[in-house]
């Protein structure tokens, strides 16, 4: 079913958030016949038209549902959107994007030596020594070759 996160059921509907309750049920039995499956054949996209009719029309009509949808689409209007301050710049939108935490102040970039302080562990020039073999009886020794006299 083809559906949005938060559907505008008023305008879905055709109608204002002021309309009476007679306009509301005018404005759905419009709707329900004009998208209703019987009469469209098997339209997918009029059956998911239908569903979402239906559903505003149950929230609309009911007063503790409307209040409540009301409450959250204010909420979705108000504070939901990522580009209320604008867009971020490029190395935020990184961040964001790779996951990477803001770095502190021990971690920040040092101009004179081109290298950021505390980022990486630092490795010793030589790699540490192999242990000897514990055993020669290793089933991927070289194989004795044996020399008929």
């Amino acid at each position: 079913m083809t559906t949005t996160d938060n559907p505008d059921y008023w305008s879905l509907l055709g109608l204002s958030p002021d309309s009476n309750p007679e306009q509301l049920k005018r404005a759905f039995r419009r709707e329900a016949r004009k998208w209703h499956p019987d009469l469209n054949g098997n339209d997918v996209k009029a059956e998911d038209r239908f569903k979402l009719v239906n559903e505003a029309y149950a929230v609309l009509s009911d007063p503790r549902k409307r209040q409540k949808w009301e409450e959250i689409s204010e909420y979705n209007r108000m504070g939901n959107d990522p580009f209320n301050d604008g867009f971020p710049d490029f190395n935020q939108y990184l961040d964001v994007v790779l996951g990477i935490e803001h770095k502190t102040e021990s971690n920040q970039y040092n101009e004179s030596t081109y290298e950021y302080e505390n980022e990486w562990p630092v490795k010793s020039s030589s790699p540490p020594a192999m242990p000897p073999p514990e055993s020669t009886n290793c089933i991927f020794s070289k194989p004795t070759v044996v020399v008929p006299p």
